[in-house]
């Protein structure tokens, strides 16, 4: 923290809300919640104009108590809640805006701000086994397109919970973690779709979902809904 505080949260560029230089801690949920809040008031003590986020909300019972500790919370884990339980689908859109709105209503009666997180869709098949991939078009309508999970998860997830306390921020997961098919960083956008993949069995990595080489598809939506969202009255 000494170090980070000397060299990043002290730069002109570094991101700051409301002045004050902001931490993001990964998995807060699985390292404080036992025994690490003690801690996490040391930190604080120690770098008292730090703005610290935790990836802290998880499923639909968030408790005020674990938001308490922190000057914002989100998810980074949109899959573990949503797509992961009901696949690509409209109930797992809808699943994921009614654990934010709790979430951020919880977080709120605790002084605490909340950040909702979205992600394009999730495929580690190829680095760890027990996760079926997740498509990125909904698989229960049949004239879906590449793009319309993401599309649906900012629409109805996100904007509707974007928080002025932390400037209405919203999280990506995210922009170029390739290893879990989270990104949405452009690609080149010249190999059109498949299924088909390099395992012996042709969709061992796919799962037969497809697989469009989208290019700046995701950017657009983004830069299309955020600026689309309704700003607050001046």
């Amino acid at each position: 923290m000494a170090y980070l505080e000397k060299h990043y949260f002290r730069n002109s560029h570094y991101l700051c809300i409301n002045g004050q230089p902001v931490l993001f801690i990964y998995l807060s949920r699985e390292y404080f919640r036992k025994d690490g809040f003690a801690e996490l008031a040391e930190v604080r003590k120690k770098f008292r104009d730090l703005y610290i986020v935790g990836d802290d909300v998880f499923g639909p019972n968030y408790e005020a108590q674990w938001a308490k500790p922190f000057d914002a919370v989100t998810s980074y884990d949109v899959y573990g809640q949503s797509t992961g339980l009901h696949k690509a689908t409209k109930r797992a859109v809808d699943a994921l805006a009614s654990n934010y709105a709790n979430a951020k209503k919880v977080a709120n009666s605790a002084g605490t701000a909340f950040i909702p997180a979205v992600a394009p869709g999730y495929n580690d098949t190829a680095v760890r086994p027990g996760h079926p991939g997740t498509a990125r078009y909904f698989v229960d309508q049949p004239d879906s397109k590449e793009g319309d999970l993401f599309r649906a998860l900012i629409r109805k997830a996100a904007l509707p919970n974007l928080d002025e306390r932390c400037g209405r921020l919203l999280m990506i997961t995210s922009f170029n973690e390739w290893y879990e098919d989270s990104q949405i960083e452009a690609t080149a956008g010249d190999a059109g779709t498949t299924a088909i993949d390099k395992s012996d069995s042709k969709s061992h990595f796919t799962g037969g979902d497809r697989y469009t080489d989208y290019g700046p598809l995701y950017l657009n939506i983004l830069r299309e809904e955020a600026l689309g969202a309704p700003q607050p009255a001046k």
